[in-house]
């Protein structure tokens, strides 16, 4: 498995950090209070929410005293790739725009174009899940890249 990585998030350099593993912390930093006075406020790991109704991992980052909510896989992508281009989804493990409502499913996946289901690596359907026999093979005949394994790493 590949070492975590933390990378400043655009925006909020010196404030928040995200990592190659999808946790947020805080930095160590000073801080007024409503007296004006200065403390040192520690760096911590920020708690991450569900959006009700994507599902969705969250988090809020703060500032000069302004909250803003952020979608964790935005979050990642904005930081190691870059802003998503104009008419393109970030997809990740929980993609909803399919009937499942909670991930692609093949037949859907399938229907896409040869050339985007070669970027395409799949989870879940690997042969090595009991009933799933065959579906390597499968994949690969529908032009899939093909399946990510267990510890297996990407570089972005």
């Amino acid at each position: 498995m590949s070492k975590e990585r933390w990378k400043a998030i655009p925006g909020y350099k010196g404030l928040y950090e995200v990592s190659s593993y999808g946790n947020v912390r805080s930095l160590d930093r000073m801080t007024m209070n409503k007296k004006g006075n200065q403390r040192r406020q520690r760096g911590k790991l920020i708690s991450q929410s569900t959006h009700p109704i994507s599902g969705y991992s969250q988090v809020r980052l703060y500032n000069n005293g302004k909250g803003k909510t952020f979608s964790l896989h935005y979050l990642v992508m904005l930081t190691f790739v870059g802003t998503c281009p104009l008419g393109k989804e970030i997809c990740h493990n929980k993609c909803t725009p399919f009937k499942s409502g909670v991930h692609a499913h093949f037949n859907d996946l399938a229907t896409m174009s040869r050339d985007v289901k070669g970027k395409i690596w799949l989870s879940h359907y690997q042969d090595e899940v009991v009933g799933n026999e065959g579906w390597a093979k499968k994949a690969e005949d529908a032009g899939f890249r093909g399946f990510v394994k267990k510890g297996q790493v990407f570089e972005f």
